[in-house]
């Protein structure tokens, strides 16, 4: 009896630090910049609008939309990853008239990755029931890393 619950605390172990692992892995796989696929809204929007999701390495991200030539910040807050198949999202800045995103909300959010980790699915719903599924596509875009801002310096000869 002793050996079978060593065994089953060792299998409970094992799987909560393989699930931080596969966790952290895809953490990482986030970082960065993603365009928001509009295949099928192309022709339908004057003028088109581009949008941007930015994921940075200290838990926060941002959504920008660009139309007519000005871009400006949806929405920006926090992120977890809560698991392999989900992460959650809170958004700390809404601008006004942003009618499907909620300030001090949290929002659990499906995500699954391409095998080339190229694309990016999203499936939520929010507060007010409407659902959405979304597709992203890994910009080549920097991300911004602030966890070590202070160290770094910039050389305006180089720019």
């Amino acid at each position: 009896m002793k050996v079978i619950l060593k065994a089953a605390a060792l299998l409970i172990c094992f799987h909560f630090c393989a699930s931080g692992v596969f966790a952290q892995t895809n953490e990482k796989a986030f970082y960065g910049s993603w365009e928001l696929d509009q295949s099928a809204y192309y022709g339908r929007q004057e003028p088109p609008t581009r949008y941007t999701k930015i994921f940075n390495a200290d838990h926060t991200f941002a959504n920008l939309q660009t139309q007519a030539g000005k871009t400006f910040t949806s929405h920006s807050g926090k992120y977890q990853v809560n698991n392999d198949d989900y992460y959650t999202e809170r958004a700390l800045y809404v601008k006004e008239g942003m009618s499907f995103v909620f300030k001090d909300k949290d929002v659990i959010i499906h995500y699954h990755f391409s095998d080339d980790k190229k694309w990016l699915t999203f499936s939520f719903t929010v507060q007010n029931g409407t659902a959405f599924t979304e597709r992203w596509r890994r910009s080549d875009q920097a991300y911004a890393d602030n966890s070590n801002l202070s160290q770094k310096k910039i050389n305006p000869t180089t720019r």
